[in-house]
């Protein structure tokens, strides 16, 4: 009775920018020593639960598909033994097509897809500091009158009157003196229960 060992060390890798690479090959350890499979792969993150993978095991070729767990495996055979031909056309060949089309092309569509997120998140931040401006220019003009008759009846009989308030860092500091004033009734600033004091 034969006995044999099979030996599979295996090197993974992440590579960064969602690429991980592995390679290995596995043996028998017994009367002979022979080589069973050698194989090489990459797998990329496309997004969130979504990879795609090329592997080159002996003398066959597996395109992998993840999408959050569902595998789709499409096996190539491309000839029945590994040998140099095999090795050019099944590993090298596709190893450089697939980084000249990341260098080239889906780099440059992230990075720019990047851009365009951002460039449409600063719009809409910008879009929404306008509308809370325009909002808070119309409440102090619909306060202006009845805050400026409120304060000189407070000067008049010697309460609370705000002569002056501003509020922000010494690069931007902004008037609050009518907002504020709006607050005081009876010689008292009275401030909401869930405005920030700080």
């Amino acid at each position: 009775m034969n006995q044999h060992l099979l030996l599979s060390p295996v090197y993974h890798a992440r590579l960064g920018n969602g690429y991980s690479l592995s390679t290995g090959f596995s043996t028998y350890l017994g009367n002979l020593i022979e080589f069973n499979d050698v194989f090489f792969a990459v797998e990329k993150d496309i997004s969130e639960g979504v990879k795609i993978g090329c592997r080159v095991s002996s003398a066959r070729w597996r395109i992998t598909w993840d999408y959050h767990g569902q595998k789709i495996f499409i096996p190539v055979i491309l000839g029945e033994q590994m040998n140099s031909d095999i090795a050019f056309y099944g590993i090298i060949i596709p190893a450089l097509t697939f980084l000249g089309v990341e260098l080239t092309y889906l780099q440059s569509r992230r990075e720019r897809l990047k851009r365009e997120k951002i460039l449409n998140e600063r719009k809409l931040w910008t879009e929404k500091l306008n509308e809370k401006r325009e909002q808070a220019l119309e409440i102090q003009s619909l306060l202006r009158a009845q805050t400026i008759r409120k304060q000189s009846r407070e000067k008049d009989k010697g309460g609370l009157f705000i002569q002056s308030a501003e509020y922000g860092s010494a690069k931007e500091m902004i008037d609050v003196t009518l907002p504020i004033a709006a607050m005081v009734n009876e010689s008292q600033l009275v401030l909401p229960a869930n405005a920030p004091k700080v």
